[in-house]
């Protein structure tokens, strides 16, 4: 199914203002209500953990010069965010699941851009640890770019199945 005209652009602007307002108010209540480095149990299998990560997903770069960290992580992907973003506004023809898909990639993008220009780091505090596997500590931005990813990741391998069984009929 594809979205067309002024749905497009509206399916996205709902996208991000959803997904930056999820992101951002999941940080404030982390920010106001834990303390750093304070483990909070939410059930068998989520703790809540306030750091600030000034670098990216899982603390990579952290340590790098300032200079190389402004260029990494806010000048790239304010770069990188804007041309996916661009790139789907100019499209003609774009499926309903690649919107969600880039709606969700690019508003968590823009709530750790926004946390890195206004605070300096992101903050992060979820930790998930089920059946011996643990992850880093992460935020909502973070799961919203993750999902964006898989489901533009979805739409590209249905599209290639799509072709190929379209290839094999011709033929």
């Amino acid at each position: 199914m594809e979205a067309k005209g002024s749905l497009k652009y509206v399916l996205i602007v709902a996208l991000l203002c959803i997904n930056v307002s999820c992101d951002q108010i999941s940080k404030k209540i982390a920010r106001d209500r834990i303390g750093y480095h304070q483990n909070i149990r939410f059930g068998d299998h989520v703790t809540f953990t306030k750091v600030e990560n000034s670098g990216a997903f899982l603390s990579f770069g952290q340590y790098l010069p300032e200079t190389l960290k402004v260029i990494a992580f806010r000048i790239f992907p304010i770069i990188m965010l804007i041309a996916v973003a661009s790139a789907i506004v100019a499209k003609r023809r774009v499926s309903v699941l690649s919107i969600v898909g880039v709606g969700f990639f690019v508003g968590g993008g823009v709530g750790n851009i926004y946390d890195r220009l206004t605070y300096g780091a992101v903050t992060d505090f979820i930790r998930i640890h089920v059946w011996g596997f643990h992850t880093g500590i992460f935020n909502m931005a973070d799961v919203s770019i993750l999902v964006g990813c898989c489901l533009i990741l979805l739409d590209y391998s249905i599209t290639m199945v799509a072709r190929s069984t379209h290839a094999e009929r011709i033929h």
